[in-house]
């Protein structure tokens, strides 16, 4: 169906007001079981089923602002690490396959695949699960940009500098320690280690080129 005739059925079946909220696929094995209870505004049913309505919502949107070409930039929970699984997400015909029967993909690699469907750059603003070898193969055949995994704009940037200021001039940082007031959603999305682990990865990993780079230190 064209992005015409979606949004022409998603504004008879649910008319909507002059702003723009949508739903986000859940999957259980992708967020916190005890988030159930707030997570009220989703796209439930199969993979498939939730990646058509992902793609509806976006055109409504593309359509009600009138806009002749959208680049989305995506900041949400973190998600645990996805695995590269040969057969499932190595490729893009793959991927695909996988989505359309139903098996494990990240609410995030729904987005990019519907992102690239539509024709639309994509940017990942927190750590996500949709640079996957068969999301990465799809954009390069529709010659799409998609990439990024986390912002860095806060604490983790002003992280990064200090400590390669310090390396550099000769002084062996052993420890970074930070504080977050865990606002939004953070507390709950964090406390479990999958999710846990997928932020400490990333932040941690903006260090990785300036310790390395100091084997005498390090």
């Amino acid at each position: 169906m064209t992005c015409i005739g979606r949004e022409a059925a998603v504004l008879k079946m649910h008319p909507r007001s002059t702003g723009f909220t949508f739903r986000t696929a859940r999957q259980s094995s992708s967020r916190l079981n005890n988030q159930s209870a707030r997570a009220d505004y989703v796209i439930l049913g199969t993979r498939a089923q939730q990646l058509e309505l992902i793609c509806t919502d976006f055109c409504s949107f593309q359509y009600r602002a009138g806009l002749a070409e959208v680049i989305v930039r995506k900041t949400a929970n973190t998600e645990h690490f996805s695995k590269v699984i040969p057969g499932l997400n190595d490729t893009a015909e793959n991927l695909l396959s996988t989505i359309q029967l139903g098996l494990e993909v990240s609410p995030s690699m729904l987005f990019a695949v519907a992102r690239i469907l539509e024709g639309c750059s994509l940017l990942g603003g927190s750590p996500l699960t949709m640079l996957v070898p068969g999301a990465l193969e799809f954009k390069w055949q529709c010659s799409l940009f998609v990439g990024g995994d986390d912002l860095s704009s806060g604490q983790t940037k002003v992280k990064s500098v200090l400590v390669d200021l310090l390396i550099c001039s000769g002084h062996e940082t052993t420890s970074i320690v930070r504080y977050n007031h865990l606002g939004n959603n953070d507390r709950q999305n964090l406390s479990t280690p999958p999710q846990f682990c997928s932020k400490e990865v990333c932040k941690s990993s903006v260090v990785d080129d300036t310790v390395h780079s100091n084997p005498t230190l390090y």
